[in-house]
């Protein structure tokens, strides 16, 4: 329990996810991977909103530095990989590299986004970290990713290949170490990889599947306003909204941070309620909300009562964030009450 205490402290970022800093409800967690406009292809390859995709990215990537182990409990087991051959490593520029496979294809170059599983291993042979429980990890090659030292490794793998290396903990961890390693050992490494694409091919993917997303989003809400009978008006990036009460006063803007409020999360496929305060506020860090929230808690004044009908896009996206599955609709029913 201790060394899975010490670890939790380091945590900083957790991979799909890449995911994405969070409330103190993880379910109204903002994911930095969606971009939104009302031209989404467009937006998909808006050059600011690109680095920050990266940067989040390679936030994923460098989970080894950090991370906490992302298992569900300790008698979780997993499929045994194959270990390199050979001693550990003794100098922090030394690093064991076996493929277990030969692929013929194209190997990775700097700049490619890869798709890869990944798992990590204490010295006593621990599972760490593993992709395998919950999704695979894709991210732009760059040359700080885990530090640089597993680039080299990886542009020798081609897609299919399976690899595994020894690292030296000091060259991972080089401010400070956690309690499960000392300085001196090393720690195993398992990558699968799964697809290596251009950046120009992953932008364009990704702007197709932000597309898609969105007509398939607007094609589910109407249907829930006509069966509902409900009219909501629209704003330019896609929220949907209905005023159930007026507030009155300037709205919370760009300048203020939280906004406290009363609200209940729901989605809207299945109806489950994901989060509600009841009659008690809770302060939301603006900044930490998914991008529909955070269009609401800026733009109505104090006192507003709203239904807001988030669409993926503008929610989690293609990704699960707690009980939220992915590609989720999302129903606020919102008051803001002060900020």
């Amino acid at each position: 329990m201790t060394r899975f205490k010490s670890i939790s402290l380091l945590i900083i970022w957790i991979v799909g996810s890449l995911l994405v800093g969070c409330s103190s409800n993880p379910d109204t967690a903002s994911d930095s991977n969606q971009t939104v406009n009302n031209g989404v292809a467009q937006q998909a390859t808006n050059n600011t909103n690109q680095q920050a995709t990266n940067k989040g990215d390679n936030k994923a990537a460098n989970t080894a530095n950090t991370n906490k182990p992302n298992l569900p409990n300790s008698n979780s087991t997993l499929p045994t990989r194959e270990k390199p051959t050979g001693p550990s490593p003794a100098k922090a520029d030394q690093i064991i590299f076996q493929n277990h496979t030969s692929g013929q294809g194209n190997k990775p170059q700097m700049g490619d986004y890869i798709t890869l599983h990944l798992e990590y291993y204490s010295p006593k042979e621990e599972v760490i970290y593993s992709s395998y429980i919950g999704s695979p990890n894709s991210f732009e090659l760059r040359p700080s990713l885990f530090n640089g030292v597993l680039n080299k490794g990886i542009m020798q793998m081609a897609i299919g290949d399976s690899a595994s290396f020894y690292v030296p903990a000091d060259s991972i961890f080089q401010k400070e170490m956690p309690a499960y390693i000392k300085s001196g050992e090393s720690i195993r490494y398992s990558i699968k990889l799964l697809d290596i694409k251009t950046a120009e091919k992953y932008i364009q993917e990704k702007s197709e599947e932000v597309a898609n997303a969105a007509a398939m989003d607007q094609q589910t809400i109407r249907t829930y306003l006509k069966a509902n009978k409900l009219a909501a008006k629209e704003t330019k990036t896609g929220l949907r909204y209905i005023i159930e009460k007026e507030g009155s006063g300037e709205p919370a803007g760009t300048d203020i941070q939280k906004v406290e409020a009363k609200y209940k999360l729901s989605t809207l496929e299945t109806n489950m309620v994901i989060e509600d305060t009841g009659n008690k506020s809770k302060k939301l860090v603006i900044n930490q909300q998914v991008k529909g929230l955070r269009e609401a808690l800026t733009t109505f004044p104090k006192g507003t009562k709203v239904k807001l009908i988030v669409p993926s896009i503008l929610g989690h996206g293609n990704k699960a964030s707690g009980r939220i599955p992915p590609g989720s609709v999302l129903i606020y029913d919102l008051e803001i009450v002060d900020f």
